[in-house]
């Protein structure tokens, strides 16, 4: 019963610093569509399941035309097999963008609060679970000086927001906020490199 009551302490006390956290990921959300030119039902609305499907073939790396696993580490490229030309167009890589964030808004994030009432083992968990939800995605297409530099960049700021694991209340925001700075950081960086590589195709 006491641990009970601790543990119910524990959530009431850091609701606060969960609320702040989720109205600033909701305003960079909000953000983040009118800058790609969507709106709330394009994430609220059910997906279209053929673009589904490709979409999906992306994140695996893999040709949504023909299957073939795309050799370079980069967002742009031709399918070895079929010809297909991966993020060709504005309208397919902002339909990537979009169906990661959708999963980082609505998967990813009320997965990583209930992590953070779980010292170290939900902090372990979190980590791992984003990996394979929202940064392998990303991180793929990115080349190696490019995916080398944002990772280690990342490692001190991570480390920094797993000691508030130990402190009361902060605790529960450790893990989202993690979240947030990976999934931001990386997903920028992939961003990044398309446009230059866009920039570079436009010029040649």
């Amino acid at each position: 019963m006491d641990k009970l009551n601790l543990i119910l302490k524990s959530i009431i006390s850091a609701l606060p610093f969960i609320i702040i956290v989720l109205i600033f990921i909701f305003y960079r959300s909000v953000y983040l569509m009118k800058k790609r030119n969507t709106g709330l039902k394009d994430w609220l609305l059910k997906e279209n399941r053929k673009e589904m499907v490709r979409l999906f073939a992306i994140e695996g790396k893999r040709c949504p035309d023909c299957g073939t696993v795309f050799a370079e580490n980069c967002p742009i490229q031709k399918c070895r097999k079929c010809g297909y030309e991966l993020m060709k167009t504005q309208e397919e890589s902002d339909a990537y963008l979009n169906f990661m964030h959708r999963r980082y808004v609505w998967q990813v994030v009320p997965v990583c609060v209930f992590l953070s009432f779980f010292p170290i083992v939900g902090f372990i968990g979190g980590l791992v679970y984003l990996r394979y939800a929202v940064i392998v995605p990303f991180a793929q297409y990115l080349p190696f000086v490019k995916r080398f530099k944002t990772t280690w960049s990342l490692r001190l700021l991570v480390v920094s927001l797993g000691i508030f694991q130990i402190v009361p209340g902060f605790g529960a925001i450790s893990v989202p906020l993690v979240a947030y700075v990976k999934y931001w950081f990386v997903s920028s960086a992939y961003l990044e490199v398309l446009e230059n590589k866009r920039k570079e195709l436009k010029v040649g």
